[in-house]
């Protein structure tokens, strides 16, 4: 039997009362606001948490179609992605590229 929450899992073998966990895969950024804080280098990380993830993969339908940030026209992906613009608005200003927004 296993219970599954946010970052992980554990799971118990009744036969023999051994006990494993394990981490998943968090899909929650990093908070940090410069690159040098960050905590290897030559590795994209992710710094804000998505809005969205995709609906289905095997589907042969439109590309658009599967996304919920753009399956509701311009004006569901402007709502959308107001969140993911202010940390990059935030995470540039932090690097003094503000004149470039």
């Amino acid at each position: 039997q296993s219970w599954t929450f946010v970052l992980g899992e554990v799971r118990i073998n009744y036969l023999t009362g051994e006990l494993q966990a394990r981490r998943q895969k968090s899909y929650l950024g990093i908070n940090v606001m410069r690159a040098e804080d960050l905590p290897e280098a030559g590795v994209w990380y992710c710094v804000g948490t998505p809005v969205a993830c995709e609906l289905w993969k095997d589907r042969g339908d439109h590309w658009a179609d599967r996304w919920p940030t753009t399956n509701g026209g311009k004006p569901r992906w402007k709502a959308l992605m107001q969140r993911p613009a202010d940390r990059l608005n935030a995470l540039l200003e932090a690097h003094g590229i503000t004149d470039h927004c």
